[in-house]
């Protein structure tokens, strides 16, 4: 059989192709345009917000509680100067000691105050960098204000000056208390005094010195040094010095032995035996010399008298040997004379 009849094929419509690369452009020229009128118009207001400070300081920095807003660089110092100028005259720092002051005045540390590297750091907030960065800068001192104290400049070198004074009058080293025999006295003891010694520490005085310069804070203080005590005190040599015995020996009317007596006599002044020490009469006095100054004088010398250098020390020996039996003290060893002497009795 005939097969189905064959369809009339109708012809395909063609698409139109849309203009897209033309959109796009326009677009594109659309955005661009906008960017650079919001650019335009952030450029604007931002030199809107800057220019007017571009001669004074900016909104928001302050001199202490003074805002600096409006001001010039010149109009700042002369406000800094104004502000400071009475506290600078009035600063001072006295110290006192026993009836002595020391002071220390503005003008004797130079204290003055830096206005540039007082204000400089202000005068950049809102004058520095990129014009964005100026108006960022302000924008952020407006929300916190930035505040400056003034710099000040002073000299410590007048300071370490002045203490160098005050611990040369202050200071002293101390003295130890000291007894002296004093024979042929009534009392035969001389007693000085002990002095306690002083030290001023001051490098914790110059740090307070100079946070009062800082704080324009005038100050006073009463100065406390240490004290160093001695090694000995008066009241120690007293209640350990007690007479123990006194021997009077009259001389005899010799003078070369009266002479090399003397000599004697004054190599002992003065000695001290401590607890546990002994004393050599001989070793004291040392080998009787001319050199040394003795004289030719009668001695006894195993039996008769016979003239040697020296002679009459026996005298000394003498009188220290009844000293150390009167006062309980131990005599190890003696050296008797060959015969009894006039000078001193029996016993």
């Amino acid at each position: 059989p005939p097969g189905p009849p064959e369809r009339e094929k109708k012809p395909r419509k063609r698409k139109k192709k849309k203009k897209k690369g033309r959109n796009t452009a326009a677009a594109v020229s659309l955005v661009i345009f906008l960017i650079a009128v919001l650019i335009g118009s952030a450029t604007l207001y931002i030199y809107a917000q800057t220019e007017p400070y571009a001669q004074t300081f900016s909104p928001g920095t302050m001199l202490g509680d003074s805002p600096l807003a409006g001001l010039t660089p010149a109009d700042a110092a002369a406000l800094l100067a104004e502000q400071t100028e009475e506290a600078l005259a009035a600063w001072q720092f006295e110290m006192t000691y026993q009836g002595r002051t020391y002071l220390l005045r503005a003008q004797d540390v130079s204290l003055g105050v830096d206005a540039q590297a007082t204000l400089d750091p202000l005068w950049e907030i809102g004058h520095s960098g990129s014009m964005v960065k100026r108006y960022l800068d302000m924008l952020s001192a407006r929300n916190t204000p930035v505040s400056a104290e003034p710099v000040l400049t002073y000299d410590m070198d007048a300071v370490d000056a002045m203490l160098e004074k005050v611990r040369a009058d202050i200071e002293r080293e101390p003295e130890d208390a000291s007894v002296e025999f004093l024979p042929g006295n009534s009392e035969p003891f001389r007693f000085t005094q002990e002095i306690v010694g002083l030290a001023l520490d001051t490098a914790p005085l110059r740090s307070r010195i100079e946070a009062s310069i800082l704080s324009l804070t005038p100050s006073q203080e009463s100065l406390e040094p240490e004290e160093i005590a001695p090694a000995r005190y008066q009241a120690e040599y007293e209640n350990a010095t007690v007479l123990r015995a006194r021997v009077t020996m009259q001389l005899v009317q010799d003078e070369a032995s009266a002479t090399n007596a003397s000599l004697a006599a004054r190599s002992l002044h003065g000695l001290r035996i401590e607890a546990g020490e002994s004393l050599s009469f001989n070793e004291a006095v040392g080998r009787r010399t001319q050199e040394a100054g003795y004289v030719f004088a009668d001695e006894p010398a195993y039996g008769p008298n016979v003239a040697g250098v020296g002679g009459g020390v026996c005298q000394v020996s003498t009188a220290l040997y009844q000293a150390a039996l009167l006062g309980g003290i131990e005599v190890t060893s003696r050296s008797a004379a060959v015969y009894p002497v006039g000078y001193c009795e029996m016993g």
